[in-house]
Order: structure tokens, then C-alpha cells, then sequence
């Protein structure tokens, strides 16, 4: 076809390569269009023989490799459009292209500077580069480029300063350089772009003030410079864009007031106001009331206190509203839904909203979303709320609401979420929850509810979240038929008063991944079928009344973060096949009757935080392997029959903060516990055979708020470094055999709270300063050789007993006295002892 001038095979399911000696049998092609097929490879060099050529589109294919050079010899070439494509390399030869009026390769994989040399497009009136893989500074020639307007370079890894950048393209409409690296602040020259109807700036490094020289850009409709760093104050005059109807700035360090009329015009043209920063204060203007044209208003996440203003209600088109997280006070509004019919969205949570839930918000026939959580609202759920039928969000978690769930609660078909958690509502859940089909989230939990669960609920098939924790529910949870529930993630329903067993149904919801149901009365054993949720990350049964050995089976749930098992009646030994669970977090078995000892392939779970064995019938030795588990914060295994040492590999775990083992035959020093700097709270090692002097080094754990070593085999005195723990709230040393006095500057400890060296060896007065007076005699019994005022005996009479280290100097002459003595002892120790020997 040797006469063909235009080409047009877009907007079909081509696929394929592109042809390669098209314009040699169409020498005379002017426009080649091939956009919207499925074009595959590279774009063959022979295009670059289309000397004819002024408009070559072949974006939306699959179109690979590198940009041909032979392309940049088509130098009559004025629209390249290759977008949506999967093209690499970089833009090197594309000034060659000087009739160039579109260049539109967004979406691809370039990579690259964009070449000073774009300069010489002088007719270049669209650049679209986003969406690629570009970097570097923004060319400064790029300002030669009179005609531009549309510069689109979004989505890059572009970086540099803008103030590098002239502000020079006075016909530029529309400017995106959102999602790059750019950092310094917006020069003032920005103000210079006066034809500019859409700037986007966010989600870059920017930092400094708004300039007050944007308020120039009189046409500006489209405002975003949301995710930099900028500060200061927003420019009151904003409201000189009069065509302004969307303004993004959240998520900056903004602060002061949101100026009066930010967006206010006569016509109300402002559609979209978006201020969910961080650091806005002051009230919210009235003026705002104006924007009679305002459909979304977001004041989220900011510092604003005092009223909704009344003058709000008047934006008759409003749709959303969303001032949440804020200081506002005052009562609930209610008149937002009667001036303001077309309301879907009502958002405010986390202010300071007090009194009762209006009634008026029943007329709200729009309203979708309702979401008041985290304020100080009272009293009922009004029966007109009810008439609220196209609600599908109804959150008011963390208030103070009071009475039943009415069965009126059918008529909210549309719910999807209901939320009433942390409220004092009480009463049944009723049967007529069974009609909320759609409902997908649940949560009336903290509560003071009680009866049984509606078996109604297993009508509810698209739920994901059941949240009933701590109610008084009591009854079978097998009431419900927990099969139908497919797409259940998370079943919540702690501390409760269920009886029964964990019905079989339960291991139907195979998308479960936390099923938590401690804290009730459960018995029955454990179904080998837990194994079949794989997918569950939590399993809370602790506090119940089961029986049986632990499954195997349980070592199937591989992506098991948390086991809690504890204060149950399950026997045997661990299973080894919970070594398999190597992403756990948390291990509580505590409060059982397990036996056997210690697993020491446990040491396979190397991300375990938290491990309790306490209160179960385990012997033998601590593994040394749980020194592997170095992320470990707690451990305790206090209250069996373990013996050994404690294994040196322990005191390598660095991150312990909580360190438990009483009440078991552990023997062993000491030594080494100075490397646990980490721990808080608590260091127990009560009743158990540690022997040895307690080590100086133990004034290291400067976090330490429970120091219990009672009832062990421990000798020497008590170290004064034991006084540079000033975060203990206990020390107990009692029942060793300890000697020497008290050291005095334990009175610095000002947080003590309970003290115990009962029934050692110590002598000397006792501390009387800081906490000390509140301590009973029953912290000294069993020391005869203490004084103190407390005491039955006076440090000043004759019978108290003077500690060795609290000698003065002027009591020397009684050492040799003393010396004396000691060698005619001596001596006559020596011959009796070799007159009684031989009797033996």
C-alpha cells in the first residue's frame, strides 16, 4: 500500500510482534496507531526508515527492551506515545526529535536522567514520564521549553531541590512531580506559573513554609502538597483561588488555626477540602458554612478544639464529614442530617463529644457510615436510630452507653460493621441479628451482656470478626453453627461464662486465624482437629477447665505467633511437635499438671518473646539450648521440680527482662547474672539451693523492680551495690545465711515498698531513714544480733551486739584485746582436738 497515509489498527487484541517493514511498503505513513492491543517485543529499529511520519502511538501492549536509536531519526515525528508498556533504558537521542509536541512515555521502566538536551524541544507541549524508574536532579533546560503544558513526572525517584528548577513555563496548566525525592522548600517563583490549574507536590521531602506567592495561581482548581515536611502556618490567602475545589495538605507539621474562608468564595466552588494534618489548632470557622458547594470536609487528625460549628450544617450537598481525632467538645450533633440530606459519612471519633446520641440522626436516610467511638456518649440507642437503614458502619466503641440491643437492630440490613464495644450496654444479643446478612464485623465486647449466644448468629455468613470478650455470655457456644460461618478470621469470646466444650463446628472455619476463648468454662480435651486451622496466628484457651494431653496435631499450625494454654488441667508431656512452630511469639503452658522435662529442641523457636512453664510437675535440667533463643524477654518456670544449674547460656540472653524460676531445686551461684542488664521485673529465684555470695556485679540491673532470692543457701553480706537499684520495689533475702549489717544507703531506694531479710545472720542497727519506717519487725526476724529502736533490743544498751564493719577507730585497743584471747583459744583448741580424735 504504497499510498498509505494513516494506520489505525488501535482498540483490538492484536498480538504479536510490530510489523517490521511497514513503512517500507508505506513509504508515504503519516499516522501509525496501534495503541490497545497486545503487541509484544521490542519496537523494531526499521521505524526509524518512516521518514513521513508525524504520529506514532503504541501505548497499552506489552511491548519490551530499549528505545531504538534509528527512532530518533524520524525527525518529522510530533506525537510519540508508548505508555502503559514495559519499555527499559533511558531517554539518550530523544532532542534529536524537534517537532516533537507529545512525548508520553509514563508507565514504563525507564531509568535514567531526563537529558539536558530536552531543552531543544521547543515545541513540546506534553511530557508525561510517570510512573517509571527515573532519577536525578529536574534539568534546568527543561524551563526552554515555552510551550509546555502538561508536565507529568510523577512516581519516580526524581531528587534535588526545586529552586534549581526555573519557574519559567508561564503556559504550564498542569504540574506533577508527586512520589519523587525532592527536597528543600517550594520557591516563591512558583507563583510565577499563573496559568497553572492543577500542582501537585506530595509525598516528597519538601520542607519550609507554603510560600505565600501560591495564593497568585488565581486558576488553580486541584491543590495537593500532602506527605513533605512542611511547617509554619497555612496562608490566609488561599481564598483568593476562587476555582479551587480540591486542597490536600494533611500530613505535615502545619500548624496554628485554619484560616477563616481557607476556600471560601461567593459561588461556593470549593468541592473537596482535605486538612487532615497533624498540628492544626484553634476552633473551626464558621465561615467554612459558606462552601455551600462542599461535599467532603476532612478536619481528622489534628489539634482543633470547642463545637462542631451550627453554620456546617448548612452545606446542603455535604457527603462526608470527618473530625475525628481532635479535642472537640460539646453535645453530639444532630442537625447535620436535617439540613444536610445527602450525608453518608459522619467520622468523630477521638474527641470529647459528650451527652446523648440525637435522635435526629434516624433521618439520616443517606447516612452509610457512623463512626463515634473514643468520646463521652451516654444513655441509649434511641429508637429512631433504627430508621437509619442504609447504615452499613455503626461504630461507638469506648463510650458510655447504657441499656439492651434492641431487636429493632433487624432493620439495619445493610450493616456491615457494628461496633459497640467498651460500653456499659447490657442484656441478650437478640435472635433478630440473624438478619444482618451482610454483616462482617461484630463487636460488642467489654460489656456487662449476658445469656447465650443466638444460634441465629450462624446466619450471619459473611462474618469475619466476632468480638464478645469480657461479657457474663454464658451457655454452649456450640448454640451456634459455626460451619456456616466460612470467611470467620476471628473469634474472640474471652472472659466469659461459656460451659461446654469448643464445639466441633468451630474447625470448619478454615480461614480462622485467632480463636481466643480463655478466661471461661470450658472442659473437655482438646481436639486433635485444631491442626486442620492452619492458618491461625492465635490461640488463646488459657483459664478454663480442660483436660487431656496436649495434640501433636497442634505442631501443624505453622504460622502460630501465640499459644496460651495456661491454668487449665492438661497432663503429659510437651509434645516435641511444637518445636515445629518456629514463628512463635508466646508460649504460656503455665498451671497445669505437665510432666517430663524441658524439651531441648525448643531452642528451634528462635523468635520466642515470652515462655512460662510455671506451676506443673516438670524435672530435670534447664535445657542449655534456650540461650538460642535470643529475643526472649521472659522466661518462667517457677514451682516445678527442676534441678541443675542455671545454664551459662542463659545469662547470654541479653533481652530478658523477666526472669522467673522459685520454688524448684535449682543450686548452682550467682555468677553471670550481672549480663541480664536488661531485666525489669521480676528476678525470682526464691526457695531453691543457689549458693554462694551474693555478687557485687548485681547493682548492674539499674531497671530492676523485684530482686526475691529467699529461702536459698546464699552467704556473705549483702553488697552495696544492691543500693544502686533504685527502681526496686522488693527485696526479699530472707532464709539464707547472711552476715554483716544493712547497708545504710538502702534508704535511697525510695520506691521500696516491701523488704524482707528475715532469718539470716545480720547484726548492726537497721535503716531508719526513707521507706524504712514503714517496715514492720517481721523484715528483721530472726536476726538476734539487730538493733534499732523497731527491735526488742536498743542499739545503745548493753545487750545490742556491734557489727564489726560500724567499729570506730577509737575501738582498736579492743582488737588486741581480742588477738589475745584468740591465740589462747587457739591453743587450747589444738590440744583437745588431739585428745578427742582418737575417741572417734
Amino acid at each position: 500500500m504504497k499510498s498509505l497515509v494513516v494506520l489505525n489498527a488501535s482498540n483490538n487484541s492484536f498480538t504479536g510482534q510490530i510489523p517490521t517493514k511497514i513503512c517500507f511498503n508505506a513509504p508515504s505513513l503519516v499516522v501509525l496507531e496501534l495503541s490497545y492491543n497486545h503487541f509484544s517485543g521490542s519496537i523494531p529499529p526499521d521505524l526509524g526508515n518512516c521518514y513521513t511520519l508525524t504520529s506514532l502511538k503504541a501505548g497499552h501492549n506489552n511491548l519490551s527492551g530499549t528505545l531504538p536509536y534509528a527512532l530518533f531519526n524520524i525527525s518529522s515525528l510530533e506525537h510519540l506515545s508508548l505508555h502503559d508498556n514495559q519499555l527499559e533504558g533511558s531517554l539518550n537521542g530523544i532532542s534529536k526529535l524537534t517537532y516533537l509536541v507529545t512525548l508520553d512515555l509514563g508507565r514504563n521502566g525507564l531509568s535514567g536522567n531526563i537529558p539536558d538536551s530536552i531543552g531543544e524541544l521547543s515545541r513540546l507541549n506534553e511530557l508525561h514520564l510517570d510512573n517509571n524508574r527515573m532519577s536525578g536532579e529536574l534539568p534546568y533546560t527543561l524551563s526552554h521549553c515555552k510551550n509546555l503544558k502538561t508536565i507529568d513526572l510523577k512516581v519516580n525517584y526524581f531528587s534535588g531541590e526545586l529552586t534549581k528548577y526555573r519557574m519559567s513555563i508561564s503556559f504550564c496548566t498542569n504540574l506533577n512531580l508527586g512520589f519523587n525525592n525532592l527536597t528543600g522548600v517550594i520557591p516563591r517563583e512558583i507563583g510565577q506559573l499563573k496559568a497553572l490549574t492543577s500542582l501537585n507536590l506530595s509525598s516528597n521531602e519538601l520542607t519550609g513554609e507554603i510560600p505565600q506567592s501560591i495564593c497568585n495561581l488565581t486558576n488553580l482548581q486541584t491543590l495537593d502538597l500532602s506527605h513533605n515536611h512542611l511547617t509554619g502556618a497555612i496562608p490566609t490567602a488561599l481564598n483568593n483561588l476562587h476555582f479551587l475545589s480540591q486542597l490536600n495538605i494533611s500530613n505535615n507539621n502545619l500548624e496554628g488555626s485554619i484560616p477563616e474562608g481557607i476556600t471560601c468564595n461567593s459561588d461556593g466552588a470549593v468541592t473537596d477540602v482535605f486538612l487532615a494534618s497533624r498540628s492544626l489548632q484553634g476552633h473551626i470557622s464558621a465561615t467554612l458554612g459558606s462552601l455551600t458547594s462542599l461535599q467532603i470536609l476532612n478536619l481528622s487528625h489534628n489539634s482543633l478544639s470547642g463545637y462542631l460549628p451550627h453554620e456546617l450544617a448548612a452545606m446542603k450537598n455535604l457527603v462526608a464529614l470527618n473530625a475525628s481525632n481532635n479535642s472537640l467538645s460539646g453535645q453530639m450533633p444532630g442537625h447535620f442530617c436535617i439540613n444536610s440530606p445527602s450525608l453518608m459519612v459522619l467520622e468523630l471519633s477521638y474527641n470529647q463529644f459528650r451527652g446523648s446520641i440525637p435522635p435526629e440522626i434516624g433521618s439520616c436516610s443517606m447516612l452509610r457510615v457512623l463512626k463515634v467511638g473514643h468520646n463521652n456518649v451516654n444513655g441509649t440507642l434511641p429508637d429512631e436510630l433504627f430508621n437509619a437503614t442504609s447504615l452499613e458502619c455503626l461504630s461507638f466503641p469506648n463510650n458510655d452507653l447504657q441499656g439492651i440491643l434492641h431487636a429493632h437492630i433487624g432493620r439495619w440490613r445493610n450493616l456491615v460493621v457494628l461496633d459497640l464495644g467498651e460500653n456499659k450496654l447490657s442484656g441478650k444479643i437478640p435472635n433478630s441479628i440473624g438478619q444482618l446478612k451482610r454483616l462482617q464485623e461484630l463487636h460488642l465486647d467489654q460489656n456487662s451482656m449476658f445469656g447465650e449466644l443466638p444460634s441465629t448468629l450462624s446466619k450471619c455468613t459473611d462474618l469475619v470478626v466476632i468480638s464478645l470478650n469480657s461479657n457474663n455470655f454464658s451457655g454452649e457456644i456450640a448454640k451456634v453453627n459455626f460451619s456456616t460461618l466460612h470467611n470467620l478470621n476471628i473469634l474472640d469470646l474471652l472472659y466469659n461464662k461459656f460451659t461446654g466444650t469448643v464445639p466441633e463446628s468451630i474447625y470448619s472455619c478454615r480461614n480462622l486465624t485467632a480463636l481466643r476463648l480463655s478466661g471461661n468454662n470450658l472442659h473437655g480435651q482438646l481436639s486433635p482437629r485444631l491442626g486442620d486451622l492452619e492458618f491461625l496466628t492465635f490461640v488463646s484457651l488459657g483459664n478454663n477447665d480442660l483436660i487431656g494431653m496436649i495434640p501433636p496435631e497442634i505442631g501443624l499450625l505453622k504460622e502460630l505467633l501465640s499459644l496460651n494454654l495456661s491454668s487449665n488441667r492438661l497432663h503429659g508431656d510437651i509434645p516435641q511437635a511444637i518445636c515445629n512452630l518456629t514463628n512463635l511469639l508466646v508460649l504460656d503452658l503455665s498451671s497445669n499438671h505437665l510432666t517430663g522435662t524441658i524439651p531441648s529442641s525448643l531452642n528451634n523457636l528462635h523468635f520466642l518473646s515470652k515462655f512460662d512453664l510455671s506451676y506443673n510437675q516438670f524435672s530435670g535440667s534447664i535445657p542449655p539450648g534456650l540461650g538460642n533463643c535470643s529475643l526472649l524477654t521472659s522466661l518462667g518456670a517457677g514451682h516445678n521440680s527442676l534441678s541443675g544449674t542455671l545454664p551459662d547460656e542463659l545469662f547470654n540472653i541479653t533481652s530478658l527482662k523477666q526472669l522467673s524460676f522459685p520454688n524448684n531445686q535449682i543450686k548452682g551461684s550467682l555468677h553471670g547474672i550481672s549480663k541480664l542488664i536488661n531485666l525489669v521485673t521480676p528476678l525470682r529465684l526464691g526457695s531453691n539451693n543457689i549458693t554462694g555470695a551474693i555478687p557485687p556485679e548485681i547493682g548492674e540491673l539499674k531497671a530492676l523492680s523485684i530482686l526475691e532470692l529467699s529461702s536459698n543457701r546464699l552467704y556473705g553480706e549483702i553488697p552495696q551495690s544492691v543500693c544502686n537499684l533504685t527502681s526496686l520495689q522488693t527485696l526479699d533475702l530472707s532464709r539464707n545465711s547472711l552476715t554483716g549489717a544493712i547497708p545504710d544507703a538502702l534508704d535511697k531506694l525510695h520506691f521500696l515498698s516491701a523488704f524482707n531479710v528475715s532469718y539470716n545472720d545480720l547484726e548492726g542497727p537497721i535503716p531508719t531513714g526513707g521507706q524504712f519506717y514503714t517496715f514492720d519487725t517481721s523484715s528483721y526476724a530472726g536476726n538476734s544480733k539487730l538493733c534499732g529502736t523497731l527491735l526488742s533490743h536498743d542499739c545503745n544498751s548493753s545487750e545490742a551486739v556491734p557489727s564489726m564493719s560500724r567499729l570506730s577507730r577509737n575501738q582498736c585497743s579492743y582488737k588486741a584485746t581480742f588477738a589475745v584471747g584468740f591465740v589462747v583459744f587457739f591453743g587450747v583448741g589444738v590440744m583437745l582436738d588431739h585428745i578427742v580424735l582418737p575417741r572417734l
